[in-house]
C-alpha cells in the first residue's frame, strides 16, 4: 500500500446529508434537550465534522473531543445503572 497522504477531497454531499438527517431524526426522537445525552446524535455530528475537516490538523482534536464526550455520556449513563444493580444484589 502507498503511505503517501491523499490530497484533500471535496466532501460528498450524500455523506453530509445522511449525517444531518440522522441528527435531525434524533432531535425529533429525543427532543433538543435530550441530544446532549444521545450518542447516535454525537456520532452523526462527529461524522459531519470529520467529513468537513478531512485533510486538516483539526481532525485529531475533533476525534479526541468526540471520544471524550462519548466517554462522559457512557459514564453518566452507566454509573447510576451499575450502582443501582450493586445495591439491589448486595
Amino acid at each position: 500500500m502507498d503511505a503517501t497522504p491523499s490530497p484533500r477531497r471535496k466532501p460528498a454531499p450524500a455523506e453530509l446529508v445522511a449525517a444531518v438527517l440522522i441528527v435531525a431524526w434524533r432531535a425529533w426522537a429525543v427532543g433538543p434537550a435530550g441530544l446532549r445525552h444521545d450518542w447516535p446524535a454525537l456520532l452523526a455530528a462527529f461524522w459531519i465534522a470529520v467529513v468537513l475537516s478531512e485533510g486538516t490538523k483539526a481532525r485529531r482534536w475533533i476525534t479526541l473531543g468526540a471520544m471524550i464526550l462519548l466517554l462522559v455520556i457512557y459514564l453518566f449513563g452507566q454509573i447510576p445503572a451499575t450502582t443501582a444493580f450493586l445495591r439491589a444484589t448486595l
